[in-house]
């Protein structure tokens, strides 16, 4: 059972990714951590179900305040195992 909000809102993005390869949020803009943790939780949803997700931010209203909707889409290859990114290396680019 999840343990806080966060937690259930990764579990239903999961869900919803696996039954339907997509789902939508729809959040006001304002505060941007609702954005922030939608996205969070999308890319732990991912991780739960072993698919890389992309995540769009869309506006639905013209104003800054206004509402958007967090896009979650699941991405064609799938995702290393858990163990295997905590492990791997980002080669450093040279200035």
């Amino acid at each position: 059972m999840a343990t806080d909000v966060h937690d259930e809102l990764t579990i239903q993005i999961a869900r919803e990714l696996q039954q339907e390869g997509t789902c939508v949020r729809v959040v006001r803009a304002i505060p941007r951590q609702r954005v922030v943790d939608v996205s969070w939780a999308a890319k732990r949803a991912g991780r739960l179900i072993g698919q890389h997700v992309r995540t769009s931010v869309t506006p639905l209203t013209p104003r800054d305040d206004g509402e958007v909707a967090v896009v979650v889409l699941l991405e064609a290859e799938p995702a290393p195992p858990v163990a295997d990114v905590a492990t791997s290396r980002v080669p450093r680019q040279r200035a």
